[in-house]
């Protein structure tokens, strides 16, 4: 989304995926100024949120891959990894674990067929 100055009191953003045009009317420029710095900061921010979780994400799949079971093993409840301390635990969620099942039968597969 971008913020939009239409005119010296006046601003307008669409929001594509609800397929809607917001405006915003101001009672001077300088706090019209100041709406649209703000929207700016926080698009920014969820950007950054974005790709951080994003982040997350891959980091979580490269220690799946650095880890790898036999495929041959029973699907077995999900690891717990301590990361700064007890308290902090990550789970695999159930469906990760469908996934992961769906995707060891479907190597099974392959190499039985290879």
């Amino acid at each position: 989304m971008t913020f939009t100055k239409t005119s010296q009191k006046f601003g307008q953003w669409a929001d594509s995926r609800a397929n809607t045009v917001y405006g915003l009317g101001f009672a001077t420029e300088q706090q019209l100024h100041q709406f649209s710095e703000k929207f700016k900061e926080v698009k920014d921010a969820a950007r950054l949120a974005r790709e951080k979780s994003q982040d997350k994400e891959l980091a979580n799949t490269a220690l799946t891959i650095a880890a790898p079971q036999d495929l041959s093993d029973e699907l077995q409840s999900p690891p717990v990894m301590c990361v700064n301390g007890p308290e902090d635990k990550l789970f695999r969620s159930q469906s990760a674990d469908i996934t992961l099942a769906s995707e060891k039968e479907r190597i099974k597969k392959m190499l039985s067929e290879g």
